[in-house]
């Protein structure tokens, strides 16, 4: 069993339900939730837009080989109704957006699929959720945990996000 983390977003529709499905659709088919974390509030980033994004991490395991993990990602954004993706760095509003963010120590870099995530140290909306689920988890690139990036990244010039505590029902295990 390989453990992996995802970011999963959205900042359209009914934001909360647009993850839960997401959820709901990767335990069907990933394999088993391990933990979820709060949903964190967050500016777009990379981009304008008045619809604000709700993200959270999550940790599964999985008998999935990566490439699969990524078809099967791919196949839930499409069916929750994500028509593109994100091509050369523009991005847009998007309805549910499942980012493979770490799988083990695993590292990939291919034109497909990138293990760990490329910019995932740079994104607080990644980060602090990543933190309440897995803050001493080390980033098998830059060999320091999710609590380290965060406090080095400390004086960045981005603002504050929000956390919302609540966690929907349909979460639980």
């Amino acid at each position: 069993m390989a453990k992996i983390f995802f970011s999963i977003g959205t900042n359209l529709g009914d934001r909360k339900k647009n993850i839960e499905r997401a959820v709901k659709m990767l335990k069907k088919q990933v394999g088993k939730c391990v933990k979820i974390s709060s949903f964190f509030v967050s500016e777009p980033w990379g981009f304008n837009s008045d619809n604000i994004f709700f993200n959270i991490a999550a940790e599964f395991e999985t008998e999935l080989q990566p490439f699969e993990l990524l078809e099967v990602t791919q196949q839930i954004e499409q069916v929750i109704g994500r028509t593109h993706k994100t091509e050369n760095r523009k991005y847009a509003d998007r309805i549910i957006d499942i980012d493979i963010l770490f799988y083990d120590n695993q590292i990939i870099d291919s034109h497909q699929l990138t293990i760990p995530h490329c910019l995932l140290h740079k994104r607080d909306f990644v980060l602090y959720p990543l933190a309440e689920i897995a803050p001493e988890f080390q980033h098998p690139v830059l060999k320091k945990t999710i609590k380290e990036i965060i406090d080095s990244n400390h004086k960045s010039t981005q603002k504050k996000r929000v956390f919302i505590k609540e966690q929907p029902s349909s979460f639980s295990k």
